[in-house]
């Protein structure tokens, strides 16, 4: 993505020195977010692959529960795609039944981020987090540790 200058970056820090930087920046980047002090950048991020996994796993359920009432999986797939759709539909139904090539983001990899973001809500209730954590524990502890986090759709 860096070579292609397709990434997004989430930055914290020094707001005048992203300025100077940016220029820089654009040459990897497609998009740079400023979000605020030091580490704001890693917390946006923390949130925003909790809410990626929330979301696949509830991709998985919802075609668990078309195939269990009879539905053609593909049809309920391309039309969850198109409503509510989004990025992370689209990505949940282009990787249900198979693997992406290589790999997105591994399972162990977004459990690490589900810890942190657990760590970093700390005494707040997060019920959804807590039972998508375990999820992603299970399919560890199942040896999937390597497999795209996308697999948990499959569970």
């Amino acid at each position: 993505a860096a070579e292609s200058g397709q990434l997004t970056l989430l930055i914290g820090g020094d707001e005048a020195k992203l300025g100077e930087a940016r220029p820089g920046l654009e040459a990897i980047a497609r998009d740079v977010k400023f979000f605020g002090s030091v580490g704001a950048g890693t917390k946006y991020k923390l949130i925003l692959n909790t809410l990626q996994a929330i979301h696949l796993a509830g991709f998985g359920e919802a075609m668990r529960l078309a195939k269990a009432a009879g539905l053609d999986e593909e049809q309920v797939a391309n039309s969850l795609a198109e409503r509510p759709g989004g990025v992370m539909t689209e990505i949940s139904r282009k990787s249900y039944g198979h693997q992406p090539e290589p790999i997105t983001f591994s399972v162990q990899w977004i459990a690490k981020d589900l810890g942190y973001t657990a760590d970093m809500a700390g005494a707040l209730a997060h019920p959804l987090l807590d039972d998508v954590s375990k999820l992603y524990q299970a399919a560890m502890r199942e040896g999937h540790k390597d497999a795209d986090w996308t697999s948990i759709n499959e569970s």
